[in-house]
């Protein structure tokens, strides 16, 4: 069964230049499956999410969820940024029940919710800690938390690794993949990092660019759970390569 499709996805700009950002983007996401978006710089990738999340119009073209058109602001839908999205003022248990006590889901539930949570992003012995204590990774895995607490069918993730160093980013990706493999939530990720794509993916969707259009879907059939030595497989580096080639064929053409 298909839960999420976009249905010829078309964004142009009135600036007096006529840009068409994303042109006649259609894509059918299958229940669980998670999906990278990459592609050069430009090519509408930030775009199609900000779409999806409502913080965009479109200017043609729907959106469907379980078979119904995506209201803006769906519940069902969830995003993650590049830079934390957390309230500072709250701690780190705080800022992940807050959007369930919004919901008013009984305490219970809440605290058993939370403490999953916090285990699962490996922030046990910091539920008390406030938000400006945090690295920027440990902030990152709050907002991780605070997505999933909300429970959506949709979770949207826009380079949200990207200004992490090296190290921490790989073991983001990690936990990202273990967290995900164990509730299989539907994600749209969006990076400029291939090896990151790879890794996470079911799917990587390679976008072109002026206008942005879908360019190649290319099906990530390595073994799951994966864990980091995977990226030196001969399999993994063959697929790093197709997709490489087919993104410097776009940046060499514009």
């Amino acid at each position: 069964m298909q839960k999420f499709k976009i249905k010829r996805i078309s964004k142009s700009y009135s600036n007096g230049k006529g840009v068409n950002a994303l042109e006649n983007i259609s894509i059918n996401v299958e229940n669980k499956e998670f999906i990278s978006i990459v592609g050069p710089s430009g090519c509408g990738k930030t775009t199609l999410l900000r779409i999806i999340a409502g913080l965009l119009d479109s200017s043609s073209g729907q959106i469907f969820i379980d078979e119904k058109p995506l209201e803006k602001f769906d519940k069902k839908v969830g995003m993650m940024f590049q830079a934390p999205v957390n309230f500072p003022w709250l701690t780190v248990r705080e800022n992940i029940e807050f959007g369930m006590k919004l919901k008013k889901l009984p305490e219970t539930q809440i605290e058993e919710i939370s403490k999953k949570l916090i285990k699962a992003v490996g922030l046990q012995g910091h539920e008390n800690s406030s938000i400006d204590t945090l690295s920027g990774g440990m902030a990152q895995r709050v907002t991780i938390a605070t997505v999933l607490a909300n429970d959506p069918e949709l979770i949207l993730m826009d380079e949200p690794f990207s200004a992490l160093d090296a190290q921490t980013k790989e073991l983001m990706q990690e936990l990202l993949s273990s967290i995900w493999q164990q509730d299989k939530k539907i994600v749209l990720f969006v990076t400029h990092d291939i090896d990151e794509a790879i890794f996470l993916s079911d799917k990587v969707i390679v976008f072109a660019k002026n206008p942005g259009t879908i360019k190649k879907v290319v099906e990530i059939r390595l073994p799951r759970p994966r864990i980091h030595d995977i990226k030196f497989s001969k399999e993994f580096l063959e697929i790093k390569k197709h997709i490489t080639n087919l993104i410097r064929e776009e940046v060499l053409r514009s």
